[in-house]
């Protein structure tokens, strides 16, 4: 079993209301191109229904934080890029102290499919 990743946040970003609303708007996009960029991997329409309902809300969670962080236009857009699992693993490195997230070489082992949302 794969080990779980540690997360490396950048200092204060949970003590500076700022820095944590700048990396929310880093990541919120990611989470919403994660998301439309699993959908065709995905055979349960059940499935695929709470992964498209959870798209919508990292949406609203843009919109939310770009109000607070004073972006006009809030949500600035209108068809968000569906991401691959190295883009997605691009973005998060940082997070993961510069690591990139296996990308399945050829398939993902069930543990990563799982907390990547892919079962």
């Amino acid at each position: 079993m794969p080990a779980t990743p540690q997360f490396t946040y950048p200092n204060g970003v949970f003590t500076n209301v700022v820095a944590f609303l700048e990396l929310t708007a880093t990541f919120e996009p990611v989470g919403i191109g994660a998301y439309q960029g699993a959908a065709p991997a995905l055979e349960s329409k059940d499935i695929l229904a709470a992964a498209g309902s959870i798209a919508g809300v990292e949406g609203e969670h843009v919109v939310a934080v770009n109000w607070l962080l004073w972006v006009v236009p809030y949500a600035n857009e209108a068809f968000p890029k569906a991401l691959t699992l190295d883009e997605v693993s691009a973005a998060v490195a940082p997070l993961l102290g510069g690591k990139m997230l296996s990308t399945g070489d050829p398939k993902l082992s069930p543990m990563e499919a799982y907390r990547l949302g892919h079962l």
